[in-house]
């Protein structure tokens, strides 16, 4: 029954755009085509998460919460990326970014829930499935930035990377923290490897942002280097963890801020000359503007 009103509301909005097509002067007609597209395009996105729900949890076989979250976010991480291939495809107004921008947000909200339910047995790190599910939405969030930025979306560009690079520090946490109740590494070595595992993603966000001539990467990396001390001092200590712990989560951490610090001295200036700090658009811009003549030396008679 679902499917039959999906299909009528995907024809009707098919029907109407023909029909707003052939007589371009009716606006109303395109304004009824959208919005029965959009009630096909969200029941359809009701439709599958229902029914993928309520197959786990009829069935519930053994770990099937865990299934549930990673297949919803696998779910969720396919129809936003879906949509916006299909924007930029056929060329669509920007306006209809807002969609996959929606979906990403509810593929965010499933991977904060998930983590509540997040465990498994495996001693591998990463050997998971709601860390592999929640590292696929998590590349499409940030290629779905990516695509923002190229369509001139440079704020939801920014907000839909800073969400993948949290999303990440947050996943990474969440894993070592399960590795650290299996029998491959004690609870205290996760926590001195989250520290390591976090500067290495601000070294890697200060140097991405030093190639690519972004204050927004630069800034995040460096506040992710700011948690990273914060979770070496506090949380590490808090937790008593052995000496010999500390001392790799200290110089763990610090060794990545040092070389953080160096490249960022030694390359900055190269990165982030003047010359080079123009954009592609605006050097374009300039590059339209005609040349200013030259003043002619011969008085007007």
């Amino acid at each position: 029954s679902w499917v039959v009103v999906i299909a009528a509301a995907a024809c009707a909005a098919f029907l109407l755009h023909r029909a707003a097509s052939r007589d371009s002067d009716s606006s109303e007609i395109g304004h009824m085509a959208i919005g029965a597209g959009l009630l096909a395009y969200v029941l359809a996105c009701l439709l599958a998460s229902l029914e993928l729900a309520a197959y786990w949890t009829v069935n519930q076989p053994d770990g099937y919460r865990q299934a549930l979250m990673a297949s919803l976010t696998v779910l969720w991480a396919f129809i936003p990326a879906a949509t916006a291939a299909v924007i930029i495809r056929r060329d669509l107004d920007t306006r209809a970014f807002v969609l996959p921008w929606i979906g990403y947000g509810i593929g965010a909200a499933l991977v904060v829930a998930g983590l509540t339910v997040y465990e498994g047995s495996s001693t591998w790190f990463s050997f998971n499935w709601i860390f592999l599910a929640d590292l696929l939405l998590i590349g499409c969030v940030w290629s779905n930035g990516f695509q923002s930025r190229r369509v001139g979306q440079g704020q939801a560009a920014n907000v839909l990377e800073t969400g993948s690079y949290a999303l990440l520090a947050l996943l990474l946490a969440a894993e070592f923290n399960r590795w650290g109740d299996t029998a491959a590494v004690s609870q205290q070595l996760a926590r001195a490897l989250l520290s390591c595992a976090w500067a290495l993603e601000a070294f890697a966000l200060i140097w991405f942002g030093l190639v690519t001539r972004m204050q927004l990467r630069r800034i995040l990396g460096f506040v992710l280097f700011g948690f990273t001390v914060l979770h070496v001092i506090f949380v590490a200590w808090e937790a008593k963890l052995d000496p010999a712990l500390q001392i790799v989560s200290f110089i763990g951490s610090g060794l990545l801020l040092l070389a953080a610090a160096a490249f960022y001295s030694r390359f900055s200036r190269v990165f982030l000359a003047e010359g080079g700090t123009r954009s592609r658009a605006s050097a374009d811009e300039e590059d339209l503007v005609p040349p200013k003549k030259e003043a002619q030396n011969d008085q007007p008679l």
